[in-house]
């Protein structure tokens, strides 16, 4: 029996507190916003394991994970690893206080999520003045040094906002672009979910706009080939050294292995 590879990448969803309650998040969908936290202990035991085998890079995420009232200690005891935290956020809310602290422990790069390239639809999902918040706060990281990455999560409701999204980042300075799909995770749908038939085209409008705009590979599509417009074999995803280890408050004792791009 081969020996199961080690992550050189984990993943800490550390809290399931948010500022907003879209309809399409797994959290809302799955009644669990708002219900769990890790622990500073538990957080500094994983990255205590994760040191000893060689995990070099954190993705510290949520929820919102700047909601978490030890957010400080923990990306100071990422760093004091000699590991590389990146923060996948909600982007609304950043204090003077966060963008500091992200400054001084030389944070990289954060990520943010938009559901359109216009406040209408984006607010009426997150909440009134969560688009204007969000572009606000993203001036002020990039002002600072910090990447801003975007993520898109497109369903029937937005699948017409995908290039108006990727001219909008293009435009605003956004670094890399996640692409992923809605899928229903909950007894209750939040979003309708696009055919297969119908994401490969948009896979290829994707494909075709980060070409013509010379974003190289910067647009990533997780389970997908962008330049092939189809899913990845299964063999390909989540192996080294892309395999990530997960760990959410309901998972952190069994350490259960997931992707994430």
């Amino acid at each position: 029996m081969l020996p199961l590879p080690v992550p050189q990448t984990i993943s800490l969803s550390i809290t399931t507190d948010c500022s907003s309650r879209c309809p399409h998040c797994y959290l809302v969908e799955t009644d669990q916003l708002g219900r769990r936290r890790l622990s500073l202990d538990s957080v500094t035991a994983v990255l205590d394991d994760g040191a000893k085998h060689g995990v070099y890079l954190v993705i510290v995420s949520g929820g919102d994970p700047l909601l978490h009232p030890d957010i400080e200690p923990i990306l100071r005891s990422i760093r004091a690893h000699r590991m590389l935290p990146l923060l996948e956020i909600s982007g609304d809310r950043l204090s003077p206080e966060h963008l500091r602290m992200l400054v001084e422990l030389g944070i990289p790069c954060v990520q943010v999520s938009l559901d359109a390239a216009s406040a209408p639809f984006h607010d009426g999902r997150r909440g009134k003045g969560h688009f204007d918040a969000v572009h606000k706060n993203v001036r002020r990281l990039q002002r600072n040094g910090i990447l801003v990455n975007l993520a898109l999560c497109l369903g029937m409701e937005n699948r017409c906002e995908l290039i108006p999204l990727l001219t909008h980042a293009h435009k605003h300075g956004f670094n890399n672009i996640k692409l992923a799909f809605y899928g229903q995770v909950g007894p209750v749908a939040g979003a309708q979910t696009i055919p297969e038939v119908e994401r490969r085209t948009l896979l290829k409008q994707a494909h075709e706009f980060a070409k013509s705009h010379g974003m190289g590979e910067r647009i990533i599509a997780p389970g997908y080939s962008l330049s092939a417009a189809a899913p990845l074999a299964t063999a390909f995803r989540g192996r080294p050294p892309q395999q990530v280890l997960h760990h959410s408050p309901e998972m952190l004792t069994n350490r259960h292995a997931t992707l994430h791009a």
